[in-house]
């Protein structure tokens, strides 16, 4: 924390203390939000496929397969798109300093 003399008095600041603190509360509190709607939809989607048909669970683990792969998917696809983000940042400060 850095401190600034204010008429003679010494004044710590805390603002980015503050600021890392509810960002980091913020994170903790989507991710926990975001854990309970997966669970209530597992929940739900298994309560579902007990009260029904054997086919209904037949389906359901296919679809958990096909749902797995497509998140699977996505994550790899988003690496590759901040990947190649960065590499064209870099190129373009390289080419930068050159000139």
């Amino acid at each position: 924390m850095e401190e600034m003399i204010n008429g003679g008095q010494k004044v710590k600041q805390v603002g980015h203390v503050v600021t890392h603190l509810t960002n980091r509360a913020f994170a903790y509190i989507s991710g926990a939000c975001a854990l309970m709607i997966v669970a209530v939809s597992a929940v739900t989607a298994t309560l579902y496929a007990v009260t029904h048909s054997s086919e209904t669970l037949r389906n359901l683990a296919s679809s958990t397969l096909t749902g797995v792969g497509m998140a699977i998917g996505g994550c790899l696809g988003s690496a590759l798109i901040l990947r190649f983000k960065s590499a064209r940042d870099f190129i373009r400060s390289v080419l930068k300093d050159l000139q």
